[in-house]
C-alpha cells in the first residue's frame, strides 16, 4: 500500500467486483469497480483520442488564423502609414529644402562677391592715389639725377648738376643754378 501511495505515476486499480474493496483501492489515484473498467479508465477510447486530436487541430487552426489576421492587419496598417508618408511628398519636401538652401548659399556668395569687389575697388582707388603717374597728372614732377636716382632733398643737389624732370607729358633736362634747403619743412 505504501508503494501505491508513494508511486509518482498515477495508479488505477480494478481488483475486484463492486462489493470488494482493498487497501490498494483506497491508496490509488483512481479506483475502478472491475478490471475492465480499470482498463477503460487507463487507456482512453480511440474515439476520445480522435476527438481530442480534432480539438487540438481546431485550436491550432484558430491560433494560426488569428496570427494571420493580426499579421494582415499589421501589414495594412503599415501600408496606410507608408501612404501617409508618401515618399514622393518627402522627396518634394527635400527638393524644396535643397532649393531653399541653394538660394541662401547663392545669396551668401553674391554678398561676399559684392564685398570683395567693393574692397578691390577701394584698394585699387587707394593704389591709384599712390601711383607716381597719378601724382604727376595732378601737376607734380619727378626729379632724377643723371644716374636715374630720385632726388627728394635739395641738400643732395649741387650747382651746375644736370637733372631730369618727368612731367605728366614729357621730360625736361635742367641744370641746377642754386639749391636752398629749408630746415623747417621736415623735422624727424
Amino acid at each position: 500500500m505504501r508503494a501505491v501511495a508513494n508511486c509518482p505515476i498515477p495508479v488505477v486499480t480494478g481488483i475486484g467486483h463492486q462489493r470488494d474493496e482493498s487497501l490498494a483501492d483506497l491508496a490509488a489515484d483512481v479506483c475502478a469497480h472491475t478490471p475492465t473498467a480499470a482498463a477503460l479508465t487507463a487507456v482512453p477510447a480511440l474515439a476520445d483520442l480522435w476527438d481530442s486530436h480534432q480539438e487540438r487541430v481546431a485550436g491550432l487552426r484558430d491560433i494560426v488564423t488569428q496570427a494571420l489576421v493580426t499579421a494582415e492587419d499589421d501589414t495594412q496598417r503599415l501600408g496606410q502609414r507608408l501612404q501617409r508618408l508618401r515618399l514622393d511628398q518627402q522627396l518634394a519636401q527635400q527638393l524644396a529644402r535643397l532649393s531653399q538652401m541653394k538660394g541662401r548659399l547663392t545669396h551668401g556668395v553674391q554678398v561676399e562677391l559684392r564685398r570683395a569687389s567693393d574692397r578691390y575697388h577701394a584698394l585699387h582707388d587707394h593704389l591709384l592715389t599712390l601711383d607716381p603717374e597719378t601724382v604727376i597728372q595732378r601737376g607734380y614732377a619727378l626729379v632724377r639725377d643723371s644716374a636715374g636716382e630720385l632726388i627728394i632733398d635739395a641738400a643732395t643737389v649741387r650747382p651746375n648738376q644736370d637733372l631730369r624732370v618727368q612731367l605728366a607729358r614729357g621730360q625736361l633736362t635742367v641744370r641746377v643754378i642754386d639749391s636752398q634747403v629749408d630746415n623747417t619743412a621736415h623735422r624727424d
